[in-house]
Order: C-alpha cells, then structure tokens, then sequence
C-alpha cells in the first residue's frame, strides 16, 4: 500500500511535466506576416459587407414576380370549346347528293376515318379493322338492353382527302367491298380542305412550290403525274363522334379490338357525361 501511495505523486509530475512540453507557442515569424494577418482580418467583414450590398442592389432593380392574388372561379365564366370538328359539307358517294355534317352525324354515332380509295394498305387495312370493330361491337351490345339502342345508331363513314382521283363512283366502288354500314365521301379541293381543317387532319399536298419547282427542273426530272400509283401521305387516326355531331374521343388501329369496343361502350353508357350534349 505504502509503495502505491509513493508512486502516485511521481507518475503524476510525469504527466504534468508531458502537458508542459506540449503547449503552443506559435507568434509571428516577422513584423510583415503580423501585419498581414491584420490585413486579411480587417478586409474580410468588409468584402462580405460589399457582397451583401451588391446582392441588395440586384435585387431591388430585378423584384421577384409574385403570384397573382386568388379570384374565386365564381366570377369566372366557363365556357366549352369545340377543339375538334366543325361544319363541313361533301358529296356521299352513294347517293351522289351533297350532305352536311349535320345530317351526317345527328343521331349516329360515327366512326370518321380520312383516307384515300387508291392507298396502298393503310386505308384499306384500316377499314376493314373498322369493320371488325363494327361486328364485335353488335356482338357486345346488340343484346344488352341497355345499350342496345345505341349499337344501332353505329356506322362508318370513310371521307376521302383526295380530290382530284376520288370521285362519287370510285369512292362507293372502294366502300361498298366492306359493309353497307361504310359510307364515303368525297369532295372539290375546298370541300376537302374545310373538312380536313375542322378535324385537324393532315395529308400531304399535291402542289408544287417554286422552289421545288426550280430544284426538279435544274435535275432535269419531269413533273409527276397523278396516275393510280400516286400515293398521299396523312393522318389516320379515328374519330368517335356522338349523336350530337362532335367529337367524343379518337383512337388508332394500333389501339386492339378489345380495347376499341370497350372505349365505344363507354361512350355508350354515357360514363363521361356527355355523350349527347344536347340532353345537357
């Protein structure tokens, strides 16, 4: 016990003698690096308050824009817009007669689809993907009481976007090799371009510009001609058009059977609300 006791003391001046030879004294090396520190120092609170002034002034001169203040949608009138669609009138093909949109559509549902009668495979293959549509939709619906009604309000209508082949008798021969619920259109370049325009449908133009003109004519190559093989370019997406003339929604062929006829149920069942905005 006695030599533990002597020991504490020793091993402790030890201790205090390490803490001793570990203290800083680090001071300047010269008057210049003193003087420096002081500088840097000095000059710092400075630079700051010189970046806040700045930043102040910028953005005094730039004021943040502010949202605006809230208007209650009650002084706010809301009107619907028609994006798609509008007045049109064409010749049906099979009657030879001219009809309008509205004697079209009204109380039809219609499946609108633009095309022209000498395409190659798109138009045709389309049509007869419609024609599919048409019979698995009176397979789905032509029993249901509930929409059984609707189902037989359904038709196809083909409007052709080329007016310069497409004639009342070559349109009906190219429709009537699908369904007699298939209807066709044609039209004069201004029937055409009205009806194309109200659908937002685009197709390629037959017209040559100057420009298109001079680079033909420096290649030596001769203007094309408007034979059968003549192929147009266009849209070919498919409109579903309620009874009360307008658009109700749009597919394409891509979309599959199954899913197409259960999109024109919905429609059917007025899910939406407005199937016929004339009930509204």
């Amino acid at each position: 016990m006695r030599s533990f006791q002597k020991s504490v003391p020793l091993f402790a001046g030890r201790v205090r003698h390490a803490a001793t030879k570990q203290k800083p004294s680090w001071k300047p090396r010269s008057r210049a690096e003193f003087m420096g520190m002081v500088a840097g120092a000095s000059l710092f609170p400075i630079a700051v308050g010189l970046m806040t002034w700045w930043d102040n002034k910028k953005a005094e001169a730039n004021p943040p824009q502010l949202a605006p203040d809230f208007v209650s949608t009650k002084e706010v009138k809301m009107t619907a817009k028609q994006l798609l669609g509008g007045p049109f009138e064409m010749t049906e093909s099979r009657t030879g007669k001219r009809i309008t949109d509205k004697e079209l559509f009204e109380d039809r549902w219609t499946l609108l689809y633009f095309g022209f009668s000498k395409c190659a495979e798109i138009c045709p293959n389309t049509l007869k993907y419609l024609v599919e549509v048409l019979h698995a939709c009176d397979k789905e619906y032509g029993n249901d009481p509930d929409v059984a009604e609707e189902q037989k309000k359904l038709q196809i209508v083909f409007a052709s976007v080329d007016f310069i082949r497409d004639k009342p008798d070559v349109v009906e021969k190219f429709v009537s090799k699908f369904e007699p619920r298939v209807r066709g259109l044609c039209g004069s370049r201004a029937d055409v371009e009205r009806a194309a325009g109200a659908w937002r449908v685009y197709y390629s133009s037959v017209d040559e510009t100057e420009e298109e003109k001079e680079a033909r004519e420096a290649k030596g190559v001769e203007a094309p001609k408007m034979d059968d093989t003549f192929q147009f370019d266009h849209s070919s997406a498919v409109y579903i058009v309620g009874p009360d003339g307008q658009m109700k929604d749009f597919f394409f062929k891509e979309m599959g059977l199954t899913d197409t006829v259960n999109r024109i149920g919905v429609h059917y069942q007025n899910v939406y609300g407005f199937s016929d905005t004339r009930k509204a």
